[in-house]
């Protein structure tokens, strides 16, 4: 996982996003004070390599088919948005990796004046992590299920050039036991994790439209077993502090840059503790009223239960292009590049990506998005080393 409270480790299906559907998009059924929104996207993808293997790959098309539906308010002050759906997997190289995941979420913001509000929410969510994935065990005979748990609160109050914000997120995890080639089980017990993260973030609005920030967060992360199957505690603690720039010019950029120092310290004295520099960016950039570049950057430390490592830290950075070619058509580019260093082992693997779309609304209701994205990892285990591309065409029709 990327991130500590992103509870959707893979997706097969990712929208192209669109500059003309964020303008033509339809506004659903009302009812009263409420907006609803039922969609479903069939898709059809062929991936070269499934398991995410070095040699001996295997190769599939998969069909997926997933419902969704989004009742929002449309209230002048206060807002609540219930989200729910589902995705299901097939796969014509057999039916062991076939999966269906589901979720749910409510999300609310308590508007207390013009300068202050709180918000929050929870949601569930049982997914999948897919063979190949690096902490599902190798000789695996399925995907591994897992079902997760997550709740948020913020609450922020502005007072002349200043913002004040306290947050708090929490996330739990259990992973379901996972069948092996030849008979028993993979123990996944040992990845069950309880795990929260409390901070505060203070804003200077340096000028019209540009805000000097620093962030520090805590964050504890408990285990449910004491030790693991090899006798090791994974508990730890760790903090995150950042300091930047947020940038909002209507119609122009938005962005926010920050640059700071993370640790982690693990209660086990076997697993090595991590610090280090620390990078969170986002920049959104419109070159043209039709035409935007994004970029995106980030190191973080992220659990693991691989053997002897207490975790991985990642380094990564992806950059795209927009374009909306005709208001109903937009076209999108991107590639990117990440470093996974797993402390306490030798291991690195360097990561390259890239993808390439297209979003095509045939009437406002219908869209179809063809993409194609690939991905090769060159880790210094020679076994650990693959290529997989991945060819997807999928047609959404929703209110």
């Amino acid at each position: 996982m990327r991130t500590i409270t992103c509870l959707i480790l893979a997706a097969s299906l990712v929208p192209v996003a669109s500059l003309a559907q964020d303008r033509g998009r339809p506004d659903g059924i009302r009812a009263g004070g409420f907006i609803i929104k039922p969609s479903i996207t069939v898709g059809e993808s062929y991936d070269s390599n499934i398991f995410l293997e070095d040699s001996g790959v295997t190769d599939s098309f998969i069909t997926t088919i997933a419902p969704r539906l989004m009742i929002e308010t449309n209230w002048n002050r206060h807002a609540l948005l219930l989200e729910t759906g589902a995705e299901f997997g097939f796969f014509t190289s057999g039916s062991d990796d076939d999966y269906i995941d589901y979720d749910a979420s409510l999300e609310g913001v308590l508007d207390i004046t013009r300068r202050a509000y709180i918000s929050g929410g929870f949601g569930y969510t049982h997914g999948h992590e897919a063979r190949g994935t690096v902490d599902v065990p190798g000789t695996a005979t399925e995907p591994v299920e897992f079902d997760g748990f997550s709740g948020d609160i913020l609450g922020e109050v502005s007072s002349g050039r200043f913002r004040f914000q306290a947050f708090a997120n929490a996330e739990d995890l259990n992973f379901d036991d996972v069948s092996l080639i030849g008979g028993g089980s993979g123990n996944e017990d040992d990845r069950d994790r309880f795990a929260v993260e409390t901070g505060v973030e203070v804003g200077y609005s340096v000028r019209r439209g540009y805000e000097a920030f620093i962030r520090g967060s805590y964050l504890v992360t408990d285990y449910d077993d004491a030790v693991d199957d090899t006798g090791v505690d994974r508990d730890s603690t760790g903090f995150r502090v950042l300091g930047g720039l947020k940038v909002d010019l209507t119609r122009l950029i938005e962005a926010s840059v920050g640059v700071g120092y993370l640790a982690a310290f693990y209660d086990d004295s076997t697993l090595e503790d991590v610090n280090g520099f620390a990078i969170d960016a986002e920049v959104l950039w419109f070159i043209t009223p039709i035409t935007a570049i994004f970029f995106t950057a980030n190191r973080g430390i992220n659990e693991t239960t691989l053997t002897d490592a207490s975790s991985d830290v990642t380094t990564e950075a992806e950059i795209g292009v927009k374009h909306e070619l005709r208001r109903n058509l937009t076209l999108r580019a991107s590639g990117g590049y990440a470093d996974i260093d797993y402390d306490g082992i030798s291991r690195n693997d360097q990561l390259y990506f890239a993808g390439l779309g297209a979003g095509w609304k045939l009437t406002r209701r219908l869209t179809i998005e063809p993409f194609y994205d690939f991905r090769l990892r060159d880790s210094n285990l020679s076994s650990e080393d693959f290529t997989d591309h991945r060819v997807t065409l999928s047609v959404t029709y929703g209110f």
